[in-house]
């Protein structure tokens, strides 16, 4: 269950990342 809920943490991270990722990219 712990590492569950750690997987998904991390998973909604690295979506938040690759939004910023892509904001960048847009603006470039």
């Amino acid at each position: 269950e712990e590492e569950r809920k750690k997987r998904e943490e991390l998973e909604r991270i690295m979506e938040e990342n690759n939004r910023k990722i892509e904001e960048a990219q847009k603006k470039l």
